[in-house]
């Protein structure tokens, strides 16, 4: 799968998968990387869309810079990518912490971005996560175990164990510059003003036993920022990590959703 560079030359590895008309950009949440869509990917109608995943700069397969973590550097580096494959519009899927760079690209680049997929959003504002508890997790995320002990109640009970361990094994692969550097901009930084109301379309996936970005988190912190009359809610069976947990059914309703008509 290409590596494609970046505007300051970091490179940024990807993959697609389909030949439809309709261009998804995936962007995936805290410490990931893009094989947490592998399993939406592999249910999607690809005869009715492109899916494009991304490793984010920093995690996965992409380069790891020193610096170089702000939200335009994650922009451009998407840009770069829809570029590359011809992508002039794309709808923007983001889980959690890229749910709020989902939100960032379609207010900077309307004319690019047609649509919007928000899976369990972290909102345009501050993150419900305490900072000190946050860096101190940071600091400890090079051990999977104890990446375990923080994230096995973000899946709905009972959880898989596989499936938690290959997540948190992601996150201790991911460097502690990067996790903090992106914990800062994601989670402690406000991007509420920047943002200001989205006029695109939107899904708007939330997992019923989300401990943190749940229906009342989003009701209050992400909703206000979109167009009523143009965003659907699903709410799942699933915790926080529903591309994980409930992938099927996540597809099923992107390739229903108003945008891929």
């Amino acid at each position: 799968m290409p590596l494609i560079q970046s505007r300051d030359g970091v490179s940024i590895h990807c993959e697609l998968h389909g030949n439809g008309p309709l261009n998804l950009i995936f962007l995936h949440g805290w410490g990931g990387d893009s094989a947490t869509w592998s399993g939406v990917i592999d249910h999607l109608d690809k005869e009715r869309c492109r899916a494009i995943s991304i490793d984010l700069r920093g995690h996965g397969k992409s380069g790891v810079p020193d610096t170089a973590y702000s939200i335009r550097d994650f922009s451009e580096d998407v840009l770069a990518v829809a570029d590359h494959f011809g992508a002039k519009t794309f709808v923007s899927v983001g889980f959690s912490s890229g749910g709020k760079l989902a939100c960032y690209l379609a207010a900077k680049y309307p004319d690019r971005v047609a649509g919007l997929v928000l899976v369990a959003p972290a909102g345009p504002g501050l993150a419900p996560i305490d900072r000190e508890y946050g860096l101190q997790a940071c600091r400890e995320a090079g051990d999977w175990r104890k990446n375990e002990l923080i994230f096995r109640n973000w899946f709905a009970p009972p959880p898989n164990d596989e499936m938690v361990k290959s997540y948190c094994q992601a996150i201790a692969r991911t460097p502690l510059r990067v996790l903090v550097a992106t914990a800062e901009l994601f989670l402690w930084t406000s991007l509420a003003s920047d943002i200001g109301k989205l006029k695109q379309p939107a899904l708007l996936a939330i997992g019923a036993q989300d401990p943190v970005y749940g229906m009342a988190y989003q009701e209050k912190e992400m909703l206000p920022f979109l167009d009523s009359a143009m965003t659907a809610t699903a709410t799942m069976r699933s915790g926080h990590f529903i591309p994980l947990e409930r992938p099927a059914e996540l597809a099923h309703r992107i390739d229903g959703a108003k945008f891929c008509l």
